[in-house]
């Protein structure tokens, strides 16, 4: 089975389940970045200047094979990730935990 995805202005790639498969794994590997996966084989979705929406998860979990839940989830990491790089220290600094 071929699918077939927009990857820019009237530009159309075809990937093969193996295609979509190895495009997978390489996501799970340990340190992979997801960002330079999706530009080294010219997805065009990730940019890094939008999130990935509850109906954007969806679709790729059904273009991909995979579950909505681990869009999310990428996405979550990423912004928790982002958020204690810039944040984390101020919130160290101005959070204090409830005393119990």
């Amino acid at each position: 089975m071929r699918v077939e995805v927009l990857g820019g202005v009237e530009r159309r790639r075809r990937w093969s389940r193996d295609d979509r498969a190895r495009i997978v794994e390489e996501t799970l590997a340990p340190g992979a970045k997801v960002s330079e996966i999706a530009r080294r084989h010219g997805i065009s979705i990730v940019k890094g200047e939008r999130s990935v929406t509850a109906d954007t998860a969806l679709r790729l979990a059904r273009f991909f094979g995979t579950s909505p839940e681990f869009w999310m989830n990428l996405q979550a990491m990423h912004d928790l990730t982002k958020a204690r790089l810039e944040r984390g220290r101020a919130i160290d600094r101005d959070v204090h935990p409830r005393a119990a």
